[in-house]
């Protein structure tokens, strides 16, 4: 058999015989060796010992899967094809029988194909698998051992593209993910294990473009607040976990410690009015309960430290503080603006 040194049986159909360095070789066509098809060139040396020896030679197996190319003292060497029975072909370098060197392998379907490094029959250095049955996916980076191993780019068939590091197969160290649904696109850029944000990163929801205002004559854009969530900070198992920030679309930010994706323990709220909440956290929500804190929840270090002691707005810490100062003395308590 190919890759091995088992010699090859007598055959009784006649052959072309050369001599060749004292060693005479034969081209033989389809003959039988042991149920298997070899066509090319058979040589003896002087003691009888026989082999596979030719340059363009063609072998065959009962379950009708070939090799067409070089063989070397019966061992399949050099540049080749095989044929599976399922109609998955290789092209390209052989050593001692295994795919090693370049090559090119198209699966039975015709759709996924990979181009690149083997080693020993595996898939090892730098290559591209591609798939093609809906629109393109690929994959295009290093491999070790036949797994995606250090860096390497991924693109989906539904256009979401991963490029980073991978490790025996899984997403893992840093890199950067993008997906795209239905047009709202999310990006992470950060560090990842086992195909999860695993670690410190950075996780922005980009919504779609602001409308834009259409006349008669003119079109031009809205004006518009910030369009995106963002969150930066540690992640576990793929959740926010740890201390981390998230930025709000409509200005507002949390900075404060998650569990399992929410907020729990001590963080500070602050709306997008200015307005702050700092304190503890339990289950997504304040841990004295809902409402809209006002400035006694700043603290004594948060307020405006203006002037002297007796500086009567030293403590004002919005426009509304000054209101009783600012209102001249006939208006009492009546309510601005009634």
């Amino acid at each position: 058999m190919p890759g091995s040194r088992n010699q090859p049986k007598k055959s009784s159909k006649r052959t072309k015989v050369r001599a060749v360095n004292n060693e005479n070789v034969q081209k033989v066509s389809e003959q039988d060796f042991a149920g298997n098809t070899f066509s090319g060139e058979i040589k003896s040396d002087p003691a009888g010992a026989r082999s596979f020896d030719s340059k363009h030679g063609k072998y065959s197996w009962p379950n009708q899967a070939s090799y067409e190319g070089p063989l070397v003292d019966s061992r399949i060497e050099g540049s080749g094809k095989y044929t599976w029975p399922d109609g998955s072909t290789f092209s390209g370098q052989l050593k001692n029988g295994q795919r090693h060197g370049h090559g090119v392998f198209v699966a039975a379907d015709g759709l996924t194909e990979y181009e690149g490094q083997w080693k020993q029959g595996k898939r090892h250095g730098h290559g591209k698998l591609t798939y093609r049955s809906s629109g393109i996916a690929y994959y295009d980076g290093q491999w070790q051992e036949g797994c995606k191993h250090g860096h390497g780019i991924q693109v989906w068939p539904s256009g979401n593209r991963y490029e980073g590091e991978w490790r025996c197969g899984w997403i893992a160290g840093e890199g950067k993910m993008v997906w795209s649904n239905g047009g709202v696109v999310e990006r992470y850029e950060g560090h990842w294990e086992n195909d999860k944000r695993d670690g410190r990163g950075s996780h922005t929801w980009e919504a779609s473009a602001p409308p834009r205002l259409v006349t008669d004559t003119v079109s031009r854009d809205m004006p518009s607040q910030q369009l995106n969530n963002n969150y930066v900070g540690d992640f576990r198992n793929g959740l926010r976990h740890g201390r981390g920030v998230f930025s709000y679309a409509n200005g507002a930010t949390y900075d404060g410690d998650w569990l399992k994706g929410i907020k729990e323990g001590q963080g500070r709220y602050t709306y997008e009015d200015g307005k702050i909440h700092d304190g503890g956290f339990t289950n997504d929500a304040f841990g004295g309960g809902e409402g809209v804190p006002g400035s006694e929840n700043l603290g004594p270090e948060r307020v405006l430290n203006i002037g002297a002691e007796d500086n009567p707005v030293r403590r004002c810490v919005d426009v509304s503080d000054l209101l009783p100062f600012c209102l001249p003395v006939d208006v009492g308590h009546l309510e601005v603006g009634s």
